[in-house]
């Protein structure tokens, strides 16, 4: 399967057909992807199967970031995920644009530092869709070493549609090269 044929999942997919996509894909979800317009009752049957298969965290995965995930879905990836320990799965919940802010906060508990990364940056990014501009220039000084958290949150600031230009400014200026060329718009 070559990056730009993918294999859609449906709803009316039997498990059968499913396992033999995670073959093919080698239980990744490079090569899958999930019917963009699948119902929020498709999407729960996709999750159904995928959970009960080995190799199924990959779907789960592409369910966590799909357009039609909503929070109810999204709490239901959690409660699978977390008893078993699926971090891939977690985090890709924590980047949905589904995810609530409380959701996303019971996150930042989570026991693995990515999970918590993805959740504590995806709060930050919501906070700044309505925080003043001084709260970015506030962001940014506070979060000038080298650490991964700093780059990971100058990098949020780098993309976010509201940042400043002054802050824009000293971000492509970064010493981290991927901040500096994110910050490049």
């Amino acid at each position: 399967m070559t990056d730009e044929t993918s294999a859609v999942i449906l709803a009316s997919m039997s498990t059968t057909d499913i396992k033999a996509l995670l073959q093919v894909t080698g239980s990744c979800s490079q090569g899958l992807a999930i019917d963009a317009g699948a119902s929020r009752e498709e999407l729960l049957s996709i999750f159904e199967t995928a959970r009960q298969l080995d190799g199924g965290g990959a779907i789960l995965q592409l369910l966590a970031v799909h357009p039609g995930a909503d929070d109810a879905l999204l709490e239901e990836l959690v409660a699978d995920a977390e008893p078993r320990g699926e971090w891939g799965v977690l985090s890709a919940v924590a980047t949905s644009p589904g995810a609530s802010p409380g959701l996303l906060r019971r996150l930042t508990s989570s026991g693995n530092p990515f999970v918590r990364g993805h959740a504590v940056l995806a709060l930050l990014s919501a906070e700044l869709d309505h925080s003043p501009f001084e709260r970015f220039r506030e962001i940014y000084e506070a979060h000038r070493g080298d650490e991964e958290e700093d780059i990971a949150l100058r990098s949020v600031l780098a993309q976010h549609p509201r940042t400043p230009e002054d802050v824009l400014k000293d971000l492509r200026e970064d010493a981290v090269e991927v901040v500096a060329r994110a910050a490049q718009r």
